[in-house]
């Protein structure tokens, strides 16, 4: 055999029997794997699904997305504010410089006073955050000097196609008493988790279904816990049926031992 190489094993024997639905639809995919392949519109309908059973105060639950939506996507209202989820659905993990354009928009558009600050500002991302992403949100005191320091490559010419937005004076001043501990991220299994609780989960994913184990061709040789009842019952019907008495052991030695073995072996296949 050439150096480096290695045999191939034989594969282990299946540990579950294909059921008709495995052989109809093929290997599911798994809820957050998903996630991952739905397309960027698809991904704002998924979120407006969950965020309108998220909180029973909601009064309603708009999908923005698109040209002109000033850097919101879904929007949900209650009696005195609004939250807001931007969902972005990117090949990569969300980034600072991801966050920071979005908050740009945020901020210049709340100084506009073209709406308030929310009350919530969810990052809803299917891949999750990078490591200096996941940071500044846990230290939320920094996203305000992330916004500063990346305003000119992430802000300046892309808030708006109309004009460059220079970060000075009022805005600069506005930008720095602005509190950011609103802002985060949402987990992709806490998305499944949420979107679970709402009318919408089998349709966008399927019904999960328990795999059916390899089923024994012969019965286990030391009676189990849970056929007992079941072998008692067989042993009580030989008995009725001849007028013999028959226990576990002399059944083995009787001619009804095959049809006991065969019933066995049956039991498990339930």
């Amino acid at each position: 055999m050439p150096i480096g190489e290695k045999p191939i094993k034989t594969p282990p024997a299946p540990t579950f029997e294909l059921t008709a639905l495995d052989v109809e639809k093929g290997a599911p995919v798994l809820p957050l794997d998903r996630l991952q392949i739905m397309s960027a519109p698809e991904w704002e309908v998924f979120t407006s699904e969950f965020v309108s059973y998220l909180d029973k105060d909601y009064d309603s639950v708009t999908l923005c997305g698109g040209g002109g939506d000033m850097g919101r996507d879904v929007i949900a209202k209650f009696a005195t504010g609004w939250d807001n989820f931007q969902c972005k659905h990117y090949k990569e993990k969300l980034s600072i410089a991801d966050v920071a354009a979005e908050l740009g928009k945020l901020v210049y558009y709340t100084w506009k006073k073209e709406y308030t600050l929310p009350r919530k500002y969810r990052f809803v991302t299917p891949k999750g955050c990078s490591a200096p992403c996941m940071a500044i949100f846990t230290k939320k005191s920094r996203i305000q000097g992330e916004i500063i320091k990346r305003w000119d490559k992430v802000c300046k010419n892309k808030i708006t196609s109309k004009e460059s937005i220079l970060l000075e004076g009022d805005l600069l001043e506005y930008l720095k008493i602005i509190d950011f501990s609103f802002v985060d991220e949402m987990s992709s299994l806490e998305l499944v988790k949420m979107h679970a609780r709402t009318p919408y989960h089998t349709s966008r994913f399927g019904s999960y279904h328990l795999k059916r184990p390899v089923v024994p061709t012969v019965a286990p040789t030391p009676v189990a816990d849970n056929e007992k009842l079941y072998i008692g019952a067989l042993l009580e019907a030989f008995s009725e049926a001849d007028g013999a008495e028959y226990s576990f052991e002399s059944i083995m030695e009787s001619e009804y031992e095959n049809i006991l073995d065969r019933a066995r072996i049956n039991f498990f296949q339930r």
